[in-house]
């Protein structure tokens, strides 16, 4: 006997429990496929189909949002390239403001000097003809104080009663009960 390699034969349609039968398989298989084919064509095809018009419209609208987004950029770029000439505009209407305003103030400020120094000036005349009123009372006082100390070394008892003589008799004559204080 001879033990090389046995050739099988391939059993098509046979139900042999040694060898499956690979026709009868091959049928099944092609019954299966015909089946689901023409049963999930229908809803593959709806499916696929829905899809599509998703895609169709997310792409759609993906080109809409990318106009919108371009116009959208191009006006921020004008108005970006606008928003250095405002600047400029604004420093210099600012810088223009600011330098009426220190002019404006310059100009209260010297007003504001000018009144200070006339009041200034009014108030020291004022407190120079106060401190010449002081200084001329205060001479008249010192000058009185000379004289009568001066009359009371210079006069004597006898000057002094001639003087009050002298005195009472310039003065009209009262008469008597109101020499004495009495009231009318």
């Amino acid at each position: 006997m001879s033990h090389g390699p046995v050739a099988h034969a391939i059993n098509w349609w046979t139900w042999d429990p040694a060898r499956s039968p690979m026709g009868w398989f091959l049928l099944d298989f092609a019954l299966f496929v015909a089946l689901l084919a023409y049963f999930a064509a229908k809803p593959l095809r709806q499916a696929l189909a829905e899809r599509h018009n998703t895609l169709r419209r997310a792409v759609t609208q993906a080109a809409a949002s990318h106009a919108k987004a371009t116009t959208e950029q191009q006006l921020w770029s004008q108005k970006l390239a606008g928003l250095d000439g405002e600047i400029r505009d604004l420093e210099n209407e600012s810088r223009v403001d600011g330098e009426a305003e220190v002019a404006r103030m310059l100009a209260d400020a010297e007003s504001r000097a000018t009144q200070i120094r006339h009041e200034s000036r009014a108030q020291a005349e004022q407190e120079l003809r106060r401190a010449h009123e002081f200084l001329r009372q205060r001479t008249l006082a010192e000058v009185l104080k000379m004289a009568q100390d001066v009359a009371a070394k210079a006069i004597t008892e006898d000057d002094q009663s001639r003087l009050l003589e002298a005195a009472g008799a310039s003065l009209p004559k009262l008469p008597h009960r109101m020499s004495r204080g009495e009231h009318p």
